[in-house]
C-alpha cells in the first residue's frame, strides 16, 4: 500500500474515508495521464474523461461514497520527469495534495540519466513535505509496426518504426526498472503497470493492438486496467 502509514495518517487526521470529507489527489505525468488516444488525420484525439485518472475517480468514489475526491490531472503530452520537476510547485504542490501519483517514462529514454535525477528530486521534494506518493510505471510501447498505422497515426509512421527498437531492445525495460528501483530507494510505493503489460505479452496478448495510436497511447479499456491496478496498490498490495 502507498506509504500506507503516512497516507492514512494524513487523510484520517482530517476525515475518515467512511465518514466523509475531501481528499486531494494529483496526477503528474505525460500524454497518457493527460488523456491522449489516437492521433489520426492530423488531429490529436484527447478524451480526458476516458483517462485512467477519471476511471480511478469513479472507482474510488464507489468504494467511499461519502468522501469527495478532488482529482487534479497535471498530465501534459510530451512530458518527462525533468519537465515534471520544473512544474512541480505550480501543478502539484499548490493544490495541497493528500496523495500524488507520478507517472513518467515513455518520453524519458532520450536522457535517462537526467530524467532519473529529476525523478529523484520530485520524490525528495514530496518526501520533504511528507506528501504520500506513488510511482506508477507506464504501459509498453508497440512491439511491431501495425498494419493499420497509416490510418491510425499517419504523421508518425516513421516514429512507429523506431519505437519497437526501444521496446524490444531492452531500453524501456531498463528505464522502468531504474525508475522503480529509484522510487523504492526513496520509500515511494510503486504501482507496476509496466510489469503487468510485460506479463500480458508473455501470455500472448498483442501489445501493439492495445495501443490506440499503435505506438504508446493505451486504448480506453487499458486505462481501466491502470485504474484498477492503482486501486489494488493503494488498498491491497
Amino acid at each position: 500500500m502507498v506509504n500506507s502509514k503516512k497516507f492514512y495518517e494524513r487523510v484520517s487526521g482530517k476525515i475518515h474515508l467512511e465518514h466523509g470529507g475531501s481528499v486531494n489527489i494529483v496526477f503528474l505525468g505525460d500524454s497518457v495521464t493527460h488523456g491522449c488516444f489516437a492521433s489520426g488525420y492530423g488531429i490529436v484525439g484527447h478524451d480526458r474523461f476516458a483517462s485512467y485518472t477519471m476511471k480511478f475517480h469513479k472507482m474510488i468514489s464507489v468504494l467511499f461514497p461519502n468522501t469527495v475526491f478532488n482529482i487534479i490531472n497535471s498530465g501534459i503530452g510530451g512530458g518527462t520527469a525533468t519537465t515534471g520537476l520544473e512544474r512541480l510547485d505550480r501543478d502539484v504542490i499548490s493544490y495541497h495534495p493528500d496523495l500524488v501519483v507520478v507517472s513518467f517514462g515513455l518520453n524519458d529514454h532520450g536522457d535517462l540519466a537526467g530524467n532519473l535525477a529529476s525523478l529523484g528530486k520530485i520524490f525528495d521534494k514530496l518526501n520533504e513535505l511528507e506528501i504520500p506518493c506513488v510511482y506508477l510505471s507506464e504501459n509498453m510501447m508497440n512491439t511491431e509496426v501495425a498494419e493499420d498505422i497509416e490510418k491510425t497515426c499517419p504523421q508518425f509512421v516513421e516514429y512507429a518504426k523506431q519505437t519497437p527498437i526501444l521496446q524490444n531492445g531492452g531500453t524501456m525495460d531498463n528505464l522502468f526498472e531504474s525508475y522503480m528501483a529509484l522510487a523504492k530507494s526513496k520509500g515511494v510505493t510503486v504501482c507496476d503497470v509496466y510489469g503487468k503489460w510485460k506479463k500480458l505479452q508473455e501470455c500472448g496478448a498483442n501489445i501493439t493492438m492495445l495501443l490506440a495510436n499503435r505506438i504508446n497511447h493505451p486504448i480506453r479499456e487499458m486505462h481501466d486496467f491502470t485504474a484498477f491496478s492503482l486501486i489494488n496498490t493503494l488498498f491491497f498490495e
